[in-house]
């Protein structure tokens, strides 16, 4: 399993697979990573992010992501950032 803060494979694995997935033709990634940060300690990352998925949105490729367990109110957390619901 992989996510995000150190438990399991490192980041760029993560969206190596995201690249791999649509340059093969799936119709649909499914990801269930590991949930909030911090905002401020994600400078550029929003970024990187919204590029892999602009990516697989180019190639056709759905992605499907986990909402998240962990009873956060994001509504009224902005300083957060849940992987990868948070992407536009």
């Amino acid at each position: 399993m992989c996510g995000f803060r150190g438990a399991g494979c490192p980041l760029g694995a993560i969206l190596q697979g995201m690249q791999y997935a649509a340059d093969i033709g799936a119709a649909v990634v499914n990801m269930s990573i590991a949930g909030p940060a911090p905002r401020a300690e994600l400078r550029g990352f929003e970024s990187v992010l919204n590029r892999a998925i602009n990516y697989l949105h180019r190639k056709g490729t759905l992605l499907v992501v986990a909402a998240g367990n962990e009873a956060i109110d994001y509504d009224h957390q902005n300083d957060l950032f849940s992987f990868f619901c948070d992407a536009p």
